[in-house]
Order: structure tokens, then sequence, then C-alpha cells
């Protein structure tokens, strides 16, 4: 079962840079997501392509809303006891947007 927890807004083309630890477990998988929890006008019909004021060359991915969410990536710990996982999230609008996390485990 997914678990919405957090209350964040980003503003007109700002990026925020999250990270998460959890216990190293076998077997144990999260899935973290964005979901936004204010209206999104965006067009959908477009891509983020590396240029603006992001500072961001050569990264290419597509953009169903406002908010762009990076791939999670993750790391173990020095000692092996626990894995810190980081995401991106990125506001492509013109307006504040509000968002909280989904997350679940596999």
């Amino acid at each position: 079962m997914a678990v919405q927890w957090g209350s964040n807004s980003l503003g007109p083309g700002e990026v925020q840079g999250w990270f998460f630890v959890k216990p190293n477990a076998i077997g144990f998988l999260p899935v973290l997501s964005v979901v936004p929890t204010s209206p999104d006008f965006t067009d959908m019909s477009y891509s983020y392509n590396g240029t603006g004021d992001f500072g961001l060359q050569g990264i290419s991915f597509p953009i169903q809303t406002a908010l762009g969410v990076s791939t999670i990536w993750s790391k173990l710990s020095d000692d092996g006891t626990q894995l810190v996982y980081a995401i991106v999230v990125f506001n492509f609008s013109n307006n504040t947007v509000e968002y909280t996390f989904l997350e679940g485990d596999l």
C-alpha cells in the first residue's frame, strides 16, 4: 500500500533536491514519486531538453505535468546498513506548484 506524505511547494522555475535514508534490507525496494496537489495548467505535450534556467545541459526527459521528477538515485552507506535515495523535483510552469510524496515498497 502506498503512503502519501509531506507538503511542499516550488515557485516558477525552481528546483528542489531530496534525500531519503532507509535501513538496508534484502528484497526492499522503495518506489518514490511526486504527486501535484494544486491545479496544473501546463501543456502536457512538451519535454525538457536541457535548456532554460535550470543549468542542466544534455539531459532530456518527458514532462507530463508542471512537475518534472528525476530518476531515483541510490547509494549504500559506508557501513552497509543504510540506503540513501535521492530525487530532484523541477517546476516547469509559470506558477507555484504544491506537491506531496507518494511512497510504496516492493
